[in-house]
């Protein structure tokens, strides 16, 4: 049940996190105490651009109260050993500024004092959390009979891997891994590690995007190519356009929110890659993200769900 889960979310501050955040605070029970959120923006520079003013200031708490840290390692241990929910909306790890790792799964295992940890991914396939699924491969990649034995920081253990499925309606809801660990005076205790769906976007579980949501994208894609193609003429140089950043890509787009002036476009520039304006690309609402660019900052532990130039 939700309701009694003490959740952390990655990516606590970025467009999908701050909406989960607040989501998450209408169904915890206590959720003054029972959510935290990990985001590199907490204790952030100030934006060194203009940002959109339908943006949130990237310094400002998802949710009033709530604990936010810069990193997982920045939080009490005690703390992060009471979790049994942890999801992940960074859009991937990014080299020096890691999401959860393995050392952190392990303390967990050893002590954690809960029985049970769910991780759930809102991000892209199985990027979110890519350390623990290729460790969790190793230990079973000599598994016999479905079972496999190794160690956990000395400790002897026996891992088994089950699915997830529903009695009734027989769908597979993802894997668990149940780890029977032999701690002191040959004691044994059982510990479990559930990935919904697989680690793949819990989002995606059942129907994928709702029809009547899907539509307002494809609507504003459309409507952005048709524009786009109408002004190209007139457009000075063949560059990448933006929804809501670039006045030529949001005026007359349907859904848009034209900016007074151009502001900078969430993603590396990609300018000059062609002469001719037949060429131009464009993005809907849907931002790309791009770690230089404060709305969504999504290379590192705190970002959209979604980093990459190829949604």
């Amino acid at each position: 049940v939700l309701k009694r889960r003490n959740a952390l979310v990655f990516g606590s501050r970025g467009n999908i996190g701050r909406r989960l955040m607040k989501h998450l605070t209408d169904r915890l029970d206590m959720a003054g105490t029972a959510l935290i959120g990990c985001d590199l923006k907490v204790n952030a520079s100030p934006p060194d651009r203009e940002t959109p003013a339908w943006h949130a200031d990237p310094r400002s708490p998802a949710v009033p109260g709530c604990l936010e840290m810069a990193t997982y390692d920045a939080f009490d241990t005690m703390r992060v050993r009471e979790l049994d929910l942890i999801i992940g909306i960074t859009g991937g790890p990014t080299p020096g500024h890691p999401v959860l790792q393995v050392k952190d799964v392990i303390d967990w295992l050893l002590n954690g004092t809960k029985r049970d940890l769910f991780l759930a991914s809102g991000s892209s396939k199985t990027d979110e959390f890519p350390e623990i699924l290729s460790w969790l491969d190793t230990l079973l990649s000599s598994q016999v009979d479905g079972v496999s034995e190794t160690q956990i920081d000395g400790h002897a253990a026996v891992i088994a891997k089950q699915e997830i499925r529903d009695a009734v309606s027989g769908r597979n809801f993802g894997s668990r891994y149940i780890f029977t660990i032999t701690r002191s005076e040959n004691k044994n205790y059982t510990k479990s590690l559930l990935f919904l769906n697989n680690l793949l976007p819990v989002n995606f579980l059942f129907y994928g995007v709702p029809t009547e949501v899907i539509d307002e994208v494809l609507s504003q894609l459309l409507s952005a190519a048709i524009t786009l193609r109408e002004t190209a003429v007139s457009l000075k140089k063949a560059r990448l356009y933006a929804v809501d950043y670039d006045r030529a890509a949001s005026l007359g787009v349907y859904g848009s929110r034209p900016p007074a002036s151009d502001l900078p476009r969430p993603l590396p520039v990609l300018e000059d890659r062609s002469s001719s304006p037949s060429n131009l690309h464009m993005k809907g609402t849907t931002h790309v993200n791009n770690s230089e660019f404060p709305l969504s900052d999504s290379r590192h532990a705190g970002c959209d769900g979604d980093r990459r130039p190829d949604s």
